[in-house]
C-alpha cells in the first residue's frame, strides 16, 4: 500500500464482536487502496481484541482506542482527522460494503469530481430478508444521476446518513463538515450540510451497503425517551439550514419525511414520564416541520400520520394555528372516507399522472361517470410540466371525491404508493392518466369480488390507438371463472397489469404490497405476488379497462432511456421469476416463461434496438446483457425449446452484446408479422446473425428451423428474382452457416421440391465459378483424404486439414469435360475434417476427379483430394486410379446391372470347376 491511500474507511465500534469480523473483511477486501481506521469505544466485549487482531494481521488496518465511551460521532471526527485518504467513507461496525461499492464510487468521482457520491443501501435481517432502507426509496436511487444537486434532486434530502457515501476528504474538512459530539441522531446536520453545501453529487444506481436491522442497535433505540430530545434538536437544525438554504422543494421534502415518518413515532414516545423540556422540543421541531411543509405537503401525508402527530400534541401550536384550516380538513376527510369505507364498500381509484393534459379529462371523466356510487379519486401528479396539474384543480374545486397532490417521490411506482397511503377506501383501484375506465367497471367487479368472497377481481381489456383497437387475448381473461387461483388457472399470470384489477384494501396491507421504484414495468412484481398470495380470484370476462397506446416517447414509462427502461424491466422479471421458482408451480412457471420469453422479454429488446441501440461494450451495453443473462439463467430447458427460433437466436446475439445482429432478427419477425417477404438484402443480413449465432453456440436445432422457415422456403422466389450478385451473396452465407453447423445445405430441403430445385441452381452457379487454380496463393498440391461409399450414393470423406486458415471447406467435382459440380460442405474439426457428400448428383458413364474448395480472407482457392478408398463399393460408384489420378466413376445403372450378371456367372462356373476337381 502507498504511504497515502486513496481511500481512508472509518469504522466507529462499540459491543459488536458479534459483526466486527464480517464487517472489515467486506472492507478490506476491495481492490481500492485502502486504510481501515477502527475507532473503539471501551466495550464489555472482546470488540477492541477483535480490532486489534485485524491490526497485526493487516497493514491496511489502523486501531484507534478511546479512553471513555464517546459515542459514533466523535469516534467518526477522530477518524476524519487521522485518515490520509483522498477519499473518506463511513461504516458502522454491524454492517457490510458489498463487493465492487467503493469502486465503482471512486471511478465515478474521478470521472465528475463531484464532491461525494452514496448510492442504494439495502437493510437486512437476521431471518434473510432484505428490503431497500426507507430513506432511500426513490427513483434516483435505481436510475442514478452525475453530478446533480437539490435543486435537480431534492428528493436526495431524505438520504441522512453517514453511510453508503465516499466524499472527497478536502469536502468535509474545508467546509467544516463534522458530526456532533455525544448525542444520537448525529447523522442529520452533516448530511444535510453536506447536500446543501456539495457544488455537485453522484448517485450510483446500485446497492453500495448493506445495512443490518437488529434489536439493540442505536437507530432501535430512537424513539427511546432519551433520544428524543436529541431527534429533535438535530431534526430542527437540519429544517433551518434548509430554510436559509433557498431550497423550498428540499425544504418541504425534508418536513414531510419528519411527519409521515419521524414525528409520529417519536409522538408516540411523549408521556406523563417525560420531562417537560423534553416534550416542548419534540413540539417545537413538529411545529417547525409543519411550518416548512404548509397545506399542499399536509394534504399529501397519510391522514393516519396527522392524526398521530395531532392527537400526540394536545397544546396548540403556532405552527398548527397556521394551518389548522388545512389540517382541519385533512383529517375531517380522512374520518369521513373511514366511516364510509367500514363496510360500505368504498372503492379508492390511486391515478399517477404525468404530462397528460391531453387525456385527463377522458379519464376522470370516465371515473366520475361510473354506476358504482362510493368512490374516491387520489390522483397523485409526479411534477407534470403542462397543464395537467392545473386541469385537475379545476376537478377538484368542483368534484368533492377527487383528491389531487403533489408526488412526494419520483416516477410511476412512488406515485401509486403514495396513492395507497393515501386511500380509505375498502378496494383499491388502479388507473393511469391517460387511459379511460369502462362504463359500469367497477360496480361488476365490486359485485363479482363480494358473491365469491375473493381477494382480487379481474376484467379483461381492450388496447386502443389512433386507426384502431385490440382485445385482450391469451391471457386467460376469455371467460367467466367463478372463483379460482393461479395454479388452478395459470395462464393469468400473463397478464400482470394493476389497472384492470380490484383487490380489497385489507389483503393488500396483510401481505405488504409496494410498487417497487422501477422506472418501467413496476407493476408486475406486486402484480405476481397479489396473484400468488390470493386465496380467491374471481375473472370477470368484461372488458374494464380501455389501455392507450401512445406512440414516441410520451408516456410515463417511455418518458425514460430506453436501455434504463429495459434493465429495470428484465431486474423485475427476475424477481418475479424468483417467486414461481418451485416444484408444484410447474404449469405457472411454464406460462410465466413462455409469456416473458415469447412477448414481454421480446418487446423490450426490440424496442431497445430500434430507438436506442447501445453501444457494444459501454456502461449501458453491458448492463442489459447481464440482466438478460441473470435473467434466461432461471429459464427452464423445457421452455427454451419451445421458443420461437428467431427469438432464441436474438437472445443469443443480445448476450453477446450483438445488437445489429439483433435489430436484424427483429425486423425480419416484425416483417413475417406483417406477412411480407424479406428482399435479399434482408436475408443476407439474417443469414449473417445466424452465423453469428452459430459461433456464439446458438442451438442447431434453432438454426436449422430458421434456415429452413425463412430461407430455403423463399430460395424459388430468390432464384427467380434477384441477380447473379445477390444470389453469390446468399449462396456464400449459406455455405459459411451449413460449414458452422456441420450440416449439408441438402438436408433443409424437401427432395424434389421446388425449393431443392432452386437450391440446386444456386450451387450449380456456386460451383461453375470456381476456380481452377489461383497461381498467386501459396496451398497445398493435394490433400490426403479417406472416402467410404455408403448407401443411396452418399460418401463420408475425412481429410487433413490444409495449409491454409480457411473460413470455409466444401467438396467440389470436375469431369474430363470441364463440367463443376458442388457436391456438399465439409466440417472443420481441428487438424481434420469431414464432408458427407452427394455423388448421385454427378453424371453417368464418367469420371469425376473431387476437389476441396477452401475459402479464406482472400478469397477461394482450389487444391486437390488424394483419396484412398474404405469399406467395400456400394451400387453404381467406384473410386478408381486411372494415369495416377484418384477418380469417382459413376457407372449407368444398366451397366451396373450387366457387370454384376457377368461377375456372378464367373462365380458360379468357378465353384462348379472347383467342386468338379474335388470330385
Amino acid at each position: 500500500m502507498s504511504d497515502a491511500p486513496v481511500l481512508s474507511v472509518v469504522v466507529p465500534a462499540f459491543e459488536v464482536e458479534q459483526y466486527l469480523d464480517e464487517c472489515v473483511h467486506s472492507i478490506i477486501t476491495s481492490e481500492v487502496d485502502l486504510e481501515v481506521l477502527v475507532v473503539v469505544d471501551p466495550s464489555s466485549d472482546a470488540t477492541g481484541r477483535i480490532a486489534r487482531s485485524w491490526e497485526s494481521r493487516s497493514a491496511r488496518v489502523r486501531v484507534i482506542e478511546n479512553d471513555d465511551r464517546r459515542g459514533p460521532g466523535s469516534s467518526r471526527n477522530a477518524g476524519l482527522h487521522a485518515a490520509r485518504g483522498t477519499y473518506v467513507a463511513f461504516v458502522d461496525s454491524d454492517d457490510v460494503v458489498p463487493a465492487g461499492a467503493f469502486e465503482a464510487a471512486i471511478a465515478s468521482l474521478e470521472d465528475t469530481g463531484s464532491d461525494f457520491c452514496t448510492g442504494r443501501a439495502d437493510e437486512f435481517r437476521t431471518d434473510g430478508t432484505r428490503t431497500t432502507y426507507w430513506t432511500q426509496r426513490f427513483s434516483v436511487f435505481d436510475e442514478g444521476a452525475r453530478r446533480t444537486t437539490l435543486t435537480g434532486h431534492p428528493e436526495l434530502i431524505w438520504d441522512h446518513t453517514a453511510w453508503a457515501k465516499v466524499f472527497r476528504r478536502s469536502f468535509l474538512l474545508d467546509h467544516g463538515i463534522l458530526w456532533p459530539e455525544g448525542v444520537l441522531c448525529e447523522d442529520v446536520v452533516p448530511a444535510t450540510t453536506a447536500y446543501v453545501t456539495a457544488a455537485t453529487v453522484d448517485v450510483l444506481p446500485q446497492c453500495v451497503y448493506l445495512y443490518r436491522r437488529r434489536a439493540g442497535s442505536i437507530t432501535g433505540r430512537l424513539t427511546a425517551t432519551e433520544s428524543l430530545a436529541d431527534w429533535a434538536e438535530q431534526t430542527g437544525r437540519a429544517l433551518e439550514i434548509l430554510s436559509a438554504s433557498g431550497l423550498p422543494g428540499a425544504l418541504e421534502l425534508a418536513a414531510e419525511k419528519v411527519l409521515r415518518h419521524e414525528a409520529p413515532n417519536r409522538v408516540r414516545a411523549l408521556g406523563p414520564s417525560v420531562d417537560p423540556a423534553t416534550a416542548s422540543a419534540v413540539r417545537e421541531c413538529v411545529d417547525a416541520a409543519v411550518l416548512a411543509a404548509g397545506p399542499a405537503v399536509l394534504n399529501r401525508v397519510p391522514i393516519e400520520a396527522m392524526r398521530t402527530v395531532r392527537d400526540g400534541l394536545p397544546e396548540a401550536s403556532r405552527g398548527f394555528r397556521a394551518v389548522s384550516e388545512a389540517l382541519g380538513e385533512t383529517v375531517r376527510a380522512g374520518t369521513d372516507r373511514e366511516t364510509k369505507a367500514g363496510r360500505n364498500g368504498l372503492v379508492s381509484v390511486v391515478i399517477p399522472t404525468y404530462n397528460v393534459e391531453p387525456w385527463i379529462d377522458e379519464c376522470l371523466q370516465s371515473v366520475l361517470d361510473q354506476d358504482y356510487p362510493a368512490l374516491e379519486i387520489i390522483v397523485v401528479d409526479d411534477r407534470s410540466t403542462d397543464g395537467t396539474w392545473e386541469r385537475l384543480q379545476e376537478y377538484v374545486a368542483r368534484d368533492s371525491r377527487i383528491r389531487a397532490v403533489r408526488n412526494p417521490g419520483v416516477g410511476g411506482a412512488q406515485a401509486r404508493n403514495a396513492g395507497v397511503e393515501l386511500a380509505a377506501g375498502e378496494y383499491l383501484a388502479f388507473a393511469d392518466g391517460d387511459d379511460v375506465i369502462a362504463l359500469h367497471a367497477y360496480r361488476r367487479l365490486v359485485d363479482r369480488l363480494e358473491a365469491h368472497d375473493a381477494d382480487v377481481a379481474i376484467g379483461s381489456f381492450q388496447k386502443i390507438w389512433a386507426t384502431g383497437t385490440w382485445r385482450a387475448d391469451g391471457y386467460g381473461l376469455e371467460a367467466e371463472v367463478p372463483a379460482t387461483t393461479l395454479l388452478h388457472h395459470p395462464r393469468i399470470i400473463r397478464n400482470r397489469t394493476c389497472w384492470n384489477k380490484l383487490v380489497r384494501r385489507e389483503f393488500w396491507d396483510r401481505h405488504g404490497f409496494r410498487f417497487p421504484t422501477a422506472p418501467r414495468a413496476n407493476d408486475i412484481v406486486p402484480v405476481t405476488r397479489m396473484l400468488d398470495a390470493a386465496e380467491r380470484i374471481t375473472i370477470l370476462p368484461d372488458v374494464v379497462y380501455h389501455y392507450r397506446a401512445r406512440p414516441g416517447q410520451s408516456s410515463m414509462t417511455d418518458s425514460l432511456g430506453s436501455w434504463t427502461s429495459t434493465v429495470a424491466y428484465l431486474s423485475q422479471e427476475r424477481v418475479c421469476a424468483a417467486y414461481l421458482d418451485t416444484g408444484e408451480w410447474a404449469r405457472v412457471e411454464h406460462e410465466f416463461w413462455s409469456a416473458a420469453l415469447e412477448a414481454d422479454a421480446w418487446v423490450a429488446l426490440s424496442r431497445l434496438v430500434t430507438t436506442d441501440e447501445p453501444r457494444t461494450g459501454s456502461m449501458e451495453s453491458t448492463a442489459v446483457a447481464e440482466t438478460l443473462r441473470h435473467l434466461l439463467d432461471g429459464a427452464p430447458e423445457r421452455t427454451l425449446r419451445t421458443v420461437d427460433p428467431r427469438k432464441r437466436l436474438g437472445y443469443v446475439l443480445a448476450l453477446a452484446e450483438r445488437w445489429s445482429g439483433l435489430r436484424t432478427v427483429v425486423d425480419l419477425t416484425t416483417a413475417h408479422a406483417n406477412d411480407s417477404s424479406p428482399s435479399s438484402d434482408a436475408l443476407v443480413e439474417l443469414l449473417e446473425a445466424m452465423v453469428e449465432g452459430a459461433d456464439l453456440g446458438c442451438p442447431a436445432p434453432v438454426l436449422v428451423r430458421l434456415l429452413h422457415e425463412h430461407v430455403v422456403r423463399g430460395l424459388p422466389d430468390l432464384v427467380k428474382d434477384s441477380d447473379a450478385g445477390e444470389r453469390a451473396k446468399i449462396r456464400e452465407r449459406m455455405l459459411r452457416l451449413t460449414n458452422r453447423m456441420g450440416l449439408s445445405l441438402e438436408e433443409a430441403v424437401a427432395p424434389g421440391s421446388p425449393e431443392a430445385r432452386a437450391l440446386t441452381v444456386l450451387l450449380s452457379e456456386h460451383a461453375d465459378s470456381a476456380p481452377e487454380s489461383d497461381a498467386d496463393r501459396e496451398t497445398d498440391p493435394s490433400v490426403d483424404a479417406e472416402i467410404e461409399l455408403l448407401d443411396t450414393g452418399l460418401a463420408r470423406i475425412i481429410g487433413r486439414r490444409p495449409s491454409i486458415t480457411a473460413d470455409s471447406l466444401a467438396v467440389i467435382a470436375r469431369n474430363p469435360a470441364g463440367d463443376v459440380r458442388w457436391v456438399g460442405p465439409a466440417v472443420d474439426a481441428g487438424d481434420r475434417w469431414t464432408a458427407f457428400v452427394d455423388l448421385s448428383r454427378l453424371d453417368v458413364g464418367t469420371d469425376w476427379t473431387l476437389d476441396l474448395h477452401v475459402v479464406d480472407g482472400a478469397g477461394p482457392v482450389v487444391t486437390g483430394l488424394a483419396l484412398r478408398r474404405t469399406g467395400n463399393p456400394k451400387g453404381s460408384l467406384r473410386v478408381v486410379v486411372i494415369d495416377g489420378r484418384t477418380v469417382v466413376r459413376h457407372l449407368d445403372a444398366g451397366l451396373v446391372r450387366t457387370r454384376n450378371a457377368l461377375a456372378w456367372r464367373v462365380r458360379k462356373l468357378a465353384r462348379a470347376a472347383t467342386r468338379g476337381r474335388k470330385a
